[in-house]
């Protein structure tokens, strides 16, 4: 139930989920995380490479599919032995590096949407880079620039103070993201069947039948009723193309200020109705797991109003209201925050759901993975 990239281990749960290091150098990652990451690679090349090969075109190549066959090839195509696998594998591809040249090799177990990263593509701009294919291999390969920065997971994280300016840098910058698909609105053939859009309906009156669920924490069926009376309001939202893993794991930044730099893993972006990406910022920015609950950041924020006499608000409700305050002023004129502010809540709030609640059936209250879900929903959806 839970969303893939949550099942994988955060680098430091000590420091609100993040690393104590902005370097990804390997030596610096939590054992726990080196060793899901192997588990990553193994899993892959063992037993959904062999899946996947049954369904591609057969190749002559001679290269074998393994981890070291990719390695052999991606050093053979960048002809530089500087080639190892990058520090954070997903669960449908093998990544590697090539530091010496600024380049990332990437194996995977499906072809990349060409229609989608180009769409990408010309709404961000070089925020999201457009790969090539320089060779023939088994599987789908492909070469892009690496984009400059870190993984915010990744990024320095102080315990003793909260990077609040730096933070803010990045909230703006995603609100400006965010908006930008709104200028480009997507037809209604795109829709495919199974979105969240389109499936809202049947996923909230599924939600509202899981037993267990119900008596882990009955307010989640509150929720589906309410949003199910709401639904009607997203045919007020343009379509838009839509990061659908819209989380930290995948947003590179500048260490030193925060800004955004690029946005990974958009191959399985979809059109969607607007807002439903916004369960990331919610997930990665506003709070934290701790102490097996998510909670917003409600420590208070240094900041002017406290110089002008106003009561000081929290980490949370600062980051907040900077990120919407900076979404509206960037929407296109026709979109106003009067208009619009509702309809967007509903879909971010089905983007929660979907998030973690991405398989059929009840929760299971011994499962660790379900019960991990559960809580980050509940302090996400029902807590906010």
């Amino acid at each position: 139930m839970v969303h893939g990239s949550w099942t994988t281990p955060r680098p430091d749960e000590t420091t609100h989920g993040r690393s104590s290091e902005a370097s990804l150098t390997q030596d610096r990652f939590s054992e726990a995380w080196l060793t899901q990451e192997q588990e990553l690679i193994d899993l892959f090349f063992k037993e959904k490479v062999p899946l996947a090969l049954r369904k591609l075109p057969p190749s002559k190549d001679s290269f074998q599919c393994t981890a070291e066959g990719c390695t052999a090839f991606a050093r053979k195509i960048l002809r530089s032995n500087d080639v190892r696998p990058v520090d954070n594998q997903g669960a449908a591809s093998y990544t590697l590096i090539c530091p010496s040249q600024n380049k990332i090799v990437q194996f995977r177990l499906e072809p990349f949407n060409e229609y989608i990263l180009s769409l990408a593509h010309d709404i961000y701009g070089e925020l999201v880079p457009i790969p090539t294919q320089p060779g023939s291999f088994p599987l789908p390969m492909y070469v892009c620039p690496v984009i400059p920065g870190v993984v915010h997971i990744f990024q320095d994280f102080p315990k003793d103070s909260f990077p609040l300016q730096r933070q803010l840098n990045t909230v703006r910058d995603l609100a400006a993201f965010v908006a930008k698909a709104a200028f480009w609105p997507q037809p209604q053939q795109a829709l495919s069947s199974d979105s969240w859009t389109t499936t809202a309906s049947i996923k909230l009156k599924d939600l509202a039948s899981m037993n267990q669920l119900r008596q882990i924490e009955p307010r989640f069926a509150q929720k589906a009723a309410e949003l199910i009376s709401k639904l009607h309001l997203l045919d007020r939202l343009p379509l838009v193309l839509t990061h659908i893993d819209f989380a930290e794991v995948n947003l590179m930044v500048d260490p030193s200020d925060g800004h955004l730099t690029g946005v990974l893993d958009f191959d399985g972006a979809r059109i969607e109705a607007f807002g439903m990406c916004l369960f990331g910022v919610y997930e990665g920015f506003f709070g934290e797991m701790r102490d097996a609950k998510w909670r917003f950041f409600d420590q208070p924020a240094i900041q002017d109003s406290q110089e002008l006499g106003n009561p000081p608000r929290t980490v949370r409700e600062t980051l907040e209201a900077t990120f919407w305050d900076t979404l509206w002023d960037a929407m296109p004129p026709r979109m106003t925050r009067q208009d619009l502010e509702e309809p967007v809540m509903v879909a971010l709030e089905i983007g929660i759901i979907n998030r973690y609640f991405d398989k059929d059936g009840d929760i299971d209250p011994e499962d660790e993975n379900d019960m991990r879900s559960v809580n980050w929903a509940t302090g996400l959806l029902l807590d906010r």
